[in-house]
């Protein structure tokens, strides 16, 4: 990990980004119309690596870097636009889609 992990990030199940983009994709939206996806939570990565260590039953191994030039320190998006234009709005919450994630690893990486 760069940095001391409290850098915060908006993190989006896959399923939630592709389902927001067929959307997008298929509306009635004017051209170049922009679209965040977003998952809808602020967490930090320390966070996120907190939640893996449950869902593993493990405690994560981490390796730390120094922060690398020119990292944010907080990103994230709002979705009001997306919501309004299409209906779209994330459904996997942040657990949930690391638990699937953490699954689909463990299959096809065993």
């Amino acid at each position: 990990m760069f940095g001391t992990g409290d850098q915060v990030r908006d993190f989006t199940y896959v399923d939630d980004v592709v389902e927001a983009n067929t959307r997008a994709a298929t509306a009635d939206v004017p051209a170049g119309t922009v679209l965040n996806v977003a998952g809808g939570t602020s967490t930090t990565v320390n966070e996120v690596i907190e939640l893996l260590g449950e869902i593993s039953g493990r405690v994560p191994a981490v390796r730390r870097g120094d922060p690398v030039p020119g990292d944010v320190e907080r990103t994230g998006g709002s979705t009001a636009a997306i919501q309004a234009a299409v209906g779209w709005a994330p459904t996997v919450a942040l657990k949930e889609g690391l638990a699937e994630q953490y699954q689909w690893a463990a299959t096809v990486l065993t």
